[in-house]
């Protein structure tokens, strides 16, 4: 296991560098928007190693696993590979290609716990979570330069990203343009003030509202879409997004962007309907292709109305986004369907069922009931909004009905939003 002191770290937009204390290895990352690029100078010229854990994961204890390797090593300074998980996102694959500065003498692998020898052209696939790859490299005082194309689509994809994007191994230039990209687009915002911490703390703010939802499109336009088949655009610079956080995001982040790069937004709400293009739903917190069903309401449609209301929306935009927006706020026999046995089934289906029902989310049968109706309310007066402007007065009308269903939780004695049980009382004790 690597370590390392919090002393030893630098990190600024488009950089990281740390000091691994117990190998005596300097590792720098900088990265172009679909390649890695990472520069190891080692204290030891003649103990040169690195490790390629496709067994890793992040957050094992959220259920998240590894589920399958595919990986072929193409020469001594070539690997090529997918890894796939299961987890929060329930079928995630990524794909990548790995290029060192200089050949490995020779490599070993460790498949569950077995190392054995291998060489170019080898190549294994299949359910393998316990796979990792050491890498023995040649004995030298100069850095060691490792490039890591990805891609949502395939390895070759993940080749053709970083042809495009990464032909060079100039450290320096990649990290100098990385500077550049970032410092753009932190100039959209100038504040003036004498207080260095509120200069820090703004833009670390403004830093984490440009980090997500993040490009899931590989250079040629070709991404990987809800229904899991490749897609392309036909512009690939519109680009295709994931990691909507929407619930966490659309009353601040999605607005902000409309003010200070409404092309980006309206790049980001056209996304949305391309997952429902493809998947049928809206989705509200979708990732890597999946649709997770996280967190209440079904804020995309919050989104789309607030470029709406900018002005950023055509003509050509509305009718769809209507469309979109409709059938994602209401129950729906295919996706109950669909979704039979996954957490989606509860997440994307349940609510609208009981809402419709009922005209309120009953505390005795959905946990946050509270929070669901009052959201799907403010949701659905936004869809209202969306067919308003498309001239679909009727629609706008059914909508504007149904956003007023957040005043059956209002309790005119305590002047609070309780939750509602589902013979009509509210739930007490409270």
């Amino acid at each position: 296991v690597a370590r390392f002191a919090k002393k030893d770290e630098q990190a600024s937009p488009g950089y990281y560098a740390v000091e691994l204390s117990n190998f005596g290895i300097r590792t720098e990352l900088t990265s172009t928007e679909r390649v890695g690029l990472m520069r190891a100078t080692y204290s030891d010229s003649t103990d040169r190693k690195l490790l390629l854990d496709l067994g890793h994961i992040l957050q094992p204890n959220w259920g998240h696993k590894v589920v399958g390797n595919d990986l072929q090593l193409i020469n001594d300074s070539t690997i090529r590979g997918t890894y796939y998980t299961k987890g929060w996102a329930e079928h995630h694959q990524l794909s990548y290609t790995l290029h060192l500065s200089r050949p490995a003498d020779s490599l070993a692998l460790w498949r569950d716990g077995v190392r054995s020898r291998i060489q170019a052209g080898y190549s294994t696939s299949g359910d393998t979570a316990d796979l990792k790859l050491h890498l023995y490299l040649p004995q030298g005082s100069e850095p060691v330069l490792v490039k890591v194309g990805i891609s949502p689509s395939s390895p070759e994809q993940a080749e053709k990203n970083l042809a495009a994007e990464l032909p060079h191994w100039d450290f320096a230039a990649v990290h100098q343009d990385s500077r550049r990209i970032w410092s753009e687009v932190l100039s959209k915002i100038e504040i003036e003030t004498a207080d260095s911490s509120v200069l820090r703390n703004f833009y670390t703010a403004l830093y984490h509202a440009h980090i997500a939802p993040y490009n899931y499109q590989d250079v040629d336009g070709t991404f990987r879409g809800m229904d899991k088949q490749l897609h392309r655009n036909a512009d690939p610079t519109d680009g295709h997004y994931t990691v909507f956080s929407l619930w966490d995001t659309y009353r601040a982040l999605h607005p902000l962007l409309t003010i200070i790069d409404p092309e980006r937004a309206l790049r980001y709400g056209r996304s949305l309907i391309s997952d429902y293009q493809e998947g049928t739903i809206l989705p509200r917190w979708p990732l890597a292709s999946n649709y997770t069903g996280c967190m209440p309401g079904y804020h995309s449609v919050s989104i789309l109305a607030d470029l709406v209301a900018k002005g950023l929306a055509s003509g050509e935009d509305l009718k769809l986004w209507t469309e979109a927006a409709q059938r994602s706020s209401i129950y729906r026999e295919d996706l109950a369907r669909k979704f039979a046995g996954t957490r989606e089934l509860d997440l994307i289906t349940r609510h609208p069922y009981y809402k419709e029902r009922y005209g309120f989310v009953p505390a005795d049968s959905v946990p946050e009931s509270v929070s669901w109706g009052v959201e799907m309310a403010y949701d659905d007066w936004c869809i209202a909004r969306i067919a308003e402007a498309a001239g679909l007065k009727d629609v706008a009308k059914e909508y504007d009905k149904r956003g007023l269903y957040y005043r059956r939780y209002w309790d005119h004695e305590t002047r609070l939003m309780r939750p509602v049980m589902g013979n009509g009382s509210f739930r007490t004790p409270f």
